[in-house]
């Protein structure tokens, strides 16, 4: 359910936050119903964090970098991406249905990685990835913004809490025929739990593109 699916514009993650630096939500206003239910104490100190970090990445809007792959296809149909940075948002290669293409933004706070935003899009489907990380580097929360043609409804919004061993304690997922309203995804939906998504990024050493924020 990752990378899949993309909400009518380049960005439309995490109202209120960090992604709205990088492009508006296709609708402005946040989903105020949009919290999950009943938080628990270790809920409330990753949503605090979460807050914190957004009014960080706020104050610092130079401390995002770039990164876009373009994935090559294998004879024997594997999928090796090719990860490189540029300087600056007008440089970065724009989303153009190109099932092969991811774009990522990553927000950089003493030498570590703290929230990360993936994108890409085809001609029927597209998706927003966000994750925010702990300064020992572990995921505290994930957020995806989905949609696709062949599914019913085509909407979907999910907001993911992670403690700090990578077991995810909480989890909403709504879904929308019209990008309006939202309401628990039925299971008959197409939208499916991904938690054992191998590409669940639990560390920000898991990042395919790692090795580069370095250099």
């Amino acid at each position: 359910m990752r990378r899949r699916f993309f909400i009518a514009g380049l960005f439309m993650l995490l109202a209120v936050s960090l992604f709205s630096q990088t492009a508006k939500m296709t609708s402005s206003e946040p989903l105020a119903f949009f919290e999950p239910p009943p938080q628990s104490a270790e809920v409330a100190k990753i949503k605090a964090y979460h807050d914190e970090i957004d009014a960080w990445a706020k104050q610092h809007p130079t401390a995002v970098r770039y990164f876009s792959s373009k994935a090559e296809i294998t004879n024997d149909n594997k999928t090796i991406p090719h990860w490189k940075e540029y300087r600056t948002k007008k440089e970065w290669p724009a989303l153009e249905g190109d099932p092969a293409q991811t774009n990522a933004s990553v927000w950089m706070k003493d030498g570590k990685v703290v929230a990360v935003i993936f994108s890409s899009r085809t001609d029927h489907t597209s998706s927003t990835d966000g994750y925010y990380y702990r300064a020992d580097g572990t995921v505290a929360y994930e957020e995806v913004h989905g949609y696709s043609i062949g599914l019913d409804p085509p909407y979907m919004w999910s907001k993911s809490y992670y403690s700090a061993d990578g077991k995810r304690i909480s989890l909403t997922m709504l879904c929308s025929i019209d990008d309006k309203k939202w309401t628990p995804c039925k299971k008959d939906s197409g939208w499916s739990d991904s938690s054992g998504d191998e590409e669940t990024y639990k560390k920000n050493t898991d990042l395919p593109f790692y090795s580069l924020l370095g250099k």
